[in-house]
């Protein structure tokens, strides 16, 4: 009987010490997620990658009151949750032709070319991200 050289093993073990490099801290804290993707051509089934929601904060024409938004992109579809003052809502992505658009809880959010548009439940506000 011939037996060929596999390539399943050294394919096996990079899988395996990626996971290990991208798992995060112990005990994965709230701040972290974990995305699956699909199957590769190696057959080796699906593979992890860790990607942590991202925190914006906006400064808004008209008001001192601070949008902030927490980008969830490892989801599917992408989720935002998005604070105004006191009032937070769960925004989900839509399909757009050029920009960025959420949209959940009577809120939508638009973005484009630098520029935020949203309707917070009737309110109409116009931001910018803050600089760092």
């Amino acid at each position: 009987m011939c037996f060929r050289q596999s390539t399943t093993f050294p394919a096996l073990l990079l899988v395996g010490m990626l996971s290990v490099a991208c798992s995060g801290p112990p005990g994965g804290g709230a701040e972290s997620s974990t995305v699956a993707t699909s199957s590769t051509s190696s057959g080796l089934g699906p593979t992890a990658v860790e990607l942590p929601p991202v925190l914006v904060s906006y400064a808004c024409e008209g008001t001192t009151t601070l949008l902030s938004a927490m980008f969830y992109n490892d989801r599917r579809p992408a989720e935002l949750v998005l604070t105004w003052g006191q009032q937070t809502a769960r925004l989900r992505q839509q399909p757009m032709g050029s920009g960025i658009r959420y949209v959940g809880d009577g809120v939508e959010y638009d973005e484009h070319q630098g520029r935020v548009d949203v309707d917070f439940k009737g309110t109409q506000l116009s931001c910018r991200a803050n600089q760092p």
